[in-house]
């Protein structure tokens, strides 16, 4: 951070929610933090070496500099587009995340497998305590989450960054997940318990 000044940007890609203010902790107001978002899938096969398996599309929070990293991240082929409600955008990944990468690592499958009709109760439940959470916290969250969840998940044929990450024995973004929505859910009254059961498994 010693190295860090006004002609700097650190775009945060990471899910979850909790890790932009981490990042503005750490630089204070030396420079800019941009919130963003991106539903690109890939798998490390090797050191040095990737697997892309879908390139989506990337979020990006509408800042000083966003534009023109936006224009930066499109002209090399990563569609790129800004948004004036990133807590929106924040917490409809959230809920999707909250449902694929736990799933997908505590069954060891990959992300596809999980629209099997035997967790269909499951997802929802997830999708509906995360609304709930959303909702307290001022983000108007619907079901729709969930349809557009059961239609794209069959087309996920990544293993999600959390099962590759419980594979190769390290740390997973869990508390940034599920997590925070239980610990989030806390603060404002509300149960989570089937978000609290999928946090204790991943912990596990």
């Amino acid at each position: 951070k010693d190295r860090l000044g006004k002609n700097v940007a650190i775009v945060v890609l990471q899910n979850g929610l909790g890790n932009e203010e981490i990042v503005k902790e750490l630089v204070g107001d030396k420079t800019e933090v941009v919130r963003a978002l991106t539903t690109s899938g890939v798998e490390f096969t090797e050191p040095g070496r990737i697997t892309v398996k879908l390139v989506g599309e990337t979020t990006l929070g509408r800042v000083e500099t966003s534009e023109r990293i936006a224009e930066l991240f499109n002209s090399c082929g990563l569609k790129t587009q800004l948004s004036d409600n990133m807590p929106l955008e924040l917490w409809s990944k959230l809920a999707m995340n909250c449902v694929i990468n736990p799933l997908s690592a505590i069954l060891g499958v990959p992300d596809k497998e999980i629209a099997a009709k035997s967790l269909s109760i499951l997802r929802r439940r997830i999708v509906d305590e995360c609304i709930s959470v959303g909702g307290a916290e001022g983000v108007k969250l619907d079901m729709g989450i969930l349809d557009r969840l059961e239609g794209v998940i069959p087309t996920y044929e990544n293993y999600s960054s959390m099962c590759q990450d419980l594979m190769k024995g390290k740390r997973t973004e869990i508390d940034f997940l599920n997590g925070k929505v239980v610990e989030v859910g806390r603060r404002h009254g509300i149960p989570t318990p089937v978000n609290e059961t999928i946090t204790s498994l991943i912990k596990f």
